[in-house]
């Protein structure tokens, strides 16, 4: 369904203030917002692109979805996008005014596709993950309102659930309509720093999947990580299917010890049925790529590679790559999200 808001060059910001005071914050309203449509789910806004901002950097504040309409235009949703916007850009963006007066005059009209703001804010919710009778983990559910799919998200070896970019890769992916559980292994929720036996992983993972399920029982589960967490999931997944999980994702599998080259560690991986994806650096100093691609091209179950280039195995790219490291992990999310979809059909 279309809506249409027409921008007349010159209309008074005024009008719209009365149906966007309550989800806009005073300060960024005067500088960012120029137009506001009421909604069903509460109010959609047009505002003119903070200049320094990558649109695709906007995803990563759980704002769910947002439509490029126009060179420096964009409608965003949800209720505080404006809040979250003052909070997680740049400062020095908030010093020059940015009325948008000059879009208004050159965009007389934006339409938009209500069904791309479908997904709605997501929700939060904090786990007590029960593994043994002894022994129970945190674990927190990212839920967008319209979720497809859920990622269980086992972290690596050194950083927990909390670190920065697990986090962001959490709400990267509601933003594409994919909800997460992310969770903590036994000795990283115990502030240790060497990882559990192989063993408690394996039932750390199971047990993090079965929260998932009674959580989400209508959506189609995976399961997977970064590094470590993605290795010890697909173990776990290779002894015995985890209930429920459709496919595996690995941030960054880690083949080899460094300056180690083998695939030694991806012998399991033959006994696993479901489809997997794998995505590597080129500069992964833990999976040499020649390496991952042979194991790749050695297993049965449907497998998919996506190779970045010029990350390491944390998927940070040097400035001479002419990328940045949002830009990969956009890359990765739009990949992980597209290829979820088409396991489920």
């Amino acid at each position: 369904m279309l809506h249409e808001l027409e921008l007349g060059a010159g209309r008074p910001r005024d009008q719209y203030r009365a149906s966007s005071t309550d989800c806009i914050d005073d300060r960024t309203k005067e500088v960012l917002i120029f137009g506001a449509v009421p909604t069903a789910d509460g109010i959609s806004l047009v505002m003119n692109m903070p200049r320094g901002v990558l649109w695709t950097d906007l995803l990563a504040l759980n704002l769910v979805r947002i439509e490029m309409k126009h060179a420096r235009l964009v409608v965003i949703y949800p209720y505080d996008c404006m809040k979250m916007l003052a909070q997680h850009c740049a400062p020095d963006l908030y010093g020059t005014p940015m009325c948008a007066r000059s879009a208004i005059r050159s965009v007389r009209q934006v339409t938009y596709d209500t069904t791309l703001l479908d997904f709605g804010m997501s929700t939060k919710t904090p786990l007590s993950i029960v593994v043994t009778k002894d022994i129970a983990v945190s674990g927190l559910a990212t839920v967008p309102r319209a979720a497809g799919c859920c990622f269980v998200f086992a972290h690596g070896a050194g950083a927990g659930m909390n670190h920065p970019y697990i986090a962001a890769a959490c709400d990267g992916l509601a933003a594409r309509g994919v909800a997460t559980v992310r969770y903590q292994f036994p000795y990283m929720e115990n502030g240790s720093k060497r990882p559990d036996s192989p063993k408690l992983c394996h039932q750390t993972v199971r047990s993090a999947v079965a929260a998932a399920h009674e959580l989400l029982p209508t959506l189609p589960l995976f399961a997977g990580g970064k590094s470590f967490g993605g290795r010890m999931t697909s173990q776990a997944q290779a002894l015995a299917p985890l209930s429920h999980v459709r496919g595996l994702c690995f941030f960054g599998f880690p083949l080899h010890a460094p300056k180690q080259p083998t695939s030694i560690r991806a012998e399991h991986l033959s006994s696993i049925k479901i489809p997997m994806l794998f995505l590597q650096g080129t500069r992964d100093a833990l999976a040499e790529l020649s390496l991952i691609q042979g194991v790749v091209a050695r297993l049965d179950a449907p497998v998919s590679l996506k190779v970045i280039d010029q990350a390491d195995h944390s998927f940070h790219v040097p400035v001479r790559s002419g990328t940045t490291d949002t830009e990969v992990m956009h890359s990765m999310l739009d990949e992980v999200a597209a290829w979820a979809n088409a396991v489920v059909g």
